[in-house]
C-alpha cells in the first residue's frame, strides 16, 4: 500500500485485527489489542501527525484512567509535561437554584466529593495533547502497522483470497486488508457500520454544543459543575490550572449560533447570567467551537467478523462527559475477547466471542444512553411541572443510597469488563 507508515512491524498476509479509525477510540482499541500480543492494522484517514483542535477536552473516570495507565498511555502523557487535571468534587444544579458553585451552600441538586482528594472522581485532558501521545505510541509499537491518509470504501466478512477465514477492508487505493476481526472505530456516521448493514437508532435533539476555555477570577479547587438550564445542560470542568475551566454548553441550534456570533464581552456576560458569581468573573479565553449533536445507539454492535466501538456504536449526549469512558469500556471488552480467544485457541473473529462482547457492553451503553437522553429531554424541553418533579427526584437521589449507584455508574462501575 503506497501510503503505509514504514516501520519495523512484522509483515502479515492476514492481521489478527484491523482497526478502522485513528481517533482516541481507534488508538485505544489498537493499543489494548497490542497489549495482548496480536498483530494490528490501523487504518486512519488522517495524515500522520495531524493535530486536533486545542480547545476540546475529554473527561475520564478512574476505571478508564487505570486502563490507560496499564497501557502506558498515562505515563507517556505525563512524560510530555501535559496536565491531567483531577476532579475532586462534582456539583449539579438547575436554573431554579441560585448559582453559587464556589460557596458552601446546600441548594445544589447533587454534590459528590472526595474529602481526602487522594482518589479523584475523574480526570480531564486536552484532546489534542492525548491524540499526539497516543499517535506516537501506536506508530512506534512493533505489532501495529499504520496506514495513514487512507479512506476505507467497503467491508466484507469474506475476503476474496481467504474466504470465511478473514474479513476484507477495501480502501480507496484499491488495496484490500485482510483481518480475522475488524473493529469499526470510524465515528457516529460509521461507513463500516453502513457497509455491514447494522442498524442504528438515531436522534436529532436540535441542539449544538458550544465549547470554550473559561478563565475564573476565583480558584475552582478542582470542582466540576453541571448545570441544567432550559434549552440544554452546561458544564464547567477544571483544566490545566486552578483558574481555567472547560465549558461544554448545549443549546438549541439557533441559540448556539447567536452565542458563537457574540463578541467576547457579550459571551462572558451570558456566562455570568447563567452561571452566577460562584467562581467570580467568568471570561471567555481563546477560540469557541461548536458541533451539532447527532446521537445514535446500536443495540447489537456486531456482525460477522466485525465489532463497533466508540461513537460508531454509541454516540451519546455530552452532558455527563461519559462518551470516551464508554469507548474505553469497549477497549476493555475487546481485551477480554482476545484473552479468551488466546486461552481457548479459538478464532479471534468467532461468533461466540462477538456475542459475549455485545452482551458485556449492552448494560452500560444502554443505561448511559437512556440516562443522558432522558435528563437532556426533561430539563431542556420539559415543562415547569415536569422539571420541578424531576428536581425533587434528584434531590431525593442526593439523600438516598441510590446516589452511590449513580457514582458507581459515573466511575465505570456498571461495566462488566475487567
Amino acid at each position: 500500500m503506497t501510503k503505509k507508515t514504514q516501520k519495523q512491524n512484522p509483515s502479515f498476509d492476514v492481521a489478527d485485527l484491523a482497526v478502522v479509525g485513528g481517533g482516541l477510540t481507534g488508538f485505544a482499541m489498537a493499543l489494548s489489542a497490542a497489549h495482548h500480543g496480536v498483530t494490528i492494522a490501523l487504518i486512519d484517514r488522517a495524515p500522520k501527525g495531524q493535530k486536533g483542535d486545542e480547545t476540546r477536552t475529554t473527561t475520564i473516570n478512574p476505571k478508564s484512567y487505570q486502563h490507560l495507565s496499564d497501557l502506558g498511555v498515562i505515563e507517556a502523557f505525563e512524560a510530555k509535561a501535559h496536565v491531567l487535571t483531577p476532579i475532586c468534587e462534582i456539583r449539579v444544579s438547575d436554573e431554579k437554584t441560585r448559582p453559587q458553585p464556589g460557596l458552601a451552600r446546600p441548594d445544589e441538586l447533587i454534590t459528590w466529593s472526595n474529602d481526602q482528594h487522594d482518589t479523584p472522581l475523574g480526570f480531564v485532558f486536552r484532546n489534542a495533547e492525548m491524540m499526539a501521545v497516543m499517535q506516537d505510541l501506536v506508530h512506534s509499537h512493533p505489532l501495529i502497522t499504520c496506514f495513514n491518509d487512507i479512506t476505507v470504501t467497503d467491508f466484507s466478512p469474506k475476503h476474496p483470497d481467504y474466504g470465511d477465514a478473514a474479513a476484507a477492508v477495501y480502501t480507496e487505493t484499491g488495496d484490500v486488508i485482510a483481518a480475522r476481526l475488524v473493529v469499526a472505530a470510524d465515528g457516529r456516521n460509521s461507513p463500516i457500520r453502513q457497509a455491514a448493514g447494522i442498524k442504528a437508532i438515531t436522534r436529532n435533539p436540535g441542539q449544538t454544543a458550544v465549547v470554550a476555555d473559561i478563565k475564573t477570577a476565583k480558584p475552582h479547587h478542582n470542582m466540576a459543575w453541571q448545570r441544567f438550564i432550559k434549552g440544554g445542560p452546561a458544564a464547567l470542568m477544571p483544566v490545566d490550572n486552578d483558574r481555567l475551566m472547560s465549558l461544554v454548553w448545549t443549546l438549541p441550534d439557533h441559540d448556539a449560533e447567536v452565542l458563537i456570533a457574540a463578541d467576547d464581552a457579550s459571551f462572558s456576560q451570558s456566562l455570568m447570567d447563567h452561571f452566577g458569581h460562584g467562581f467570580g468573573q467568568l471570561t471567555v479565553s481563546g477560540p469557541r467551537l461548536t458541533w451539532p449533536l447527532r446521537l445514535s445507539h446500536v443495540p447489537l454492535p456486531i456482525a460477522s467478523r466485525l465489532m463497533l466501538a466508540g461513537d460508531a456504536a454509541h454516540a451519546i449526549h455530552p452532558l455527563a462527559g461519559q462518551g470516551y469512558n464508554l469507548a474505553i469500556g469497549d477497549a476493555m471488552a475487546l481485551s477480554t475477547l482476545i484473552e479468551n480467544a488466546i486461552a481457548t485457541g479459538s478464532d479471534l473473529g468467532a461468533k461466540s466471542g462477538l456475542r459475549r462482547y455485545a452482551q458485556d457492553r449492552f448494560k452500560e451503553t444502554t443505561a448511559m444512553t437512556l440516562a443522558t437522553d432522558g435528563l437532556n429531554a426533561v430539563f431542556s424541553f420539559g415543562g415547569p411541572v415536569t422539571t420541578a418533579i424531576t428536581g425533587m427526584g434528584m434531590a431525593l437521589l442526593n439523600a438516598s443510597p441510590l446516589k452511590n449507584l449513580a457514582i458507581k455508574a459515573a466511575s465505570g462501575g456498571l461495566s462488566k469488563s475487567r
